[in-house]
């Protein structure tokens, strides 16, 4: 039980912080949940080992940072095959124009990762 109520509360801290900072590396809002989501059930199987980190939302940010990769490059491949087959993809929506994340939207993954984890952590 002390278990379960200390990931609850470790969740209920990072959550947010982690949803912003991969929206700054993805550029969209459900990416970003989806991968801080799913490295966060990734630690509550082994909170009881992350708990004595010195830092457990080091870990989940690295999960999550790794999860938006994995997503970009399942991306490229589905939007390389579709101009194998000539096909157009959904243009996603565009951003409200925030600069920031427009500039950050401008740089390769890699560096837009350096740039959020670095100035703005």
């Amino acid at each position: 039980m002390r278990d379960e109520q200390g990931f609850e509360e470790f969740y209920a801290a990072v959550f947010g912080r982690l949803v912003g900072q991969l929206y700054l590396v993805t550029g969209d809002l459900q990416d970003a949940e989806d991968a801080v989501q799913e490295a966060l059930t990734r630690a509550a199987v082994r909170w009881e080992r992350l708990r004595d980190y010195a830092v457990p939302e080091a870990w989940v940010r690295r999960v999550a940072m790794n999860l938006a990769s994995d997503g970009f490059r399942r991306a490229r491949r589905r939007l390389a095959a579709a101009a194998r087959l000539r096909l157009q993809p959904d243009h996603p929506a565009t951003l409200g124009g925030l600069a920031v994340i427009e500039a950050l939207q401008a740089l390769p993954l890699a560096q837009r990762k350096v740039v959020v984890l670095h100035h703005l952590l």
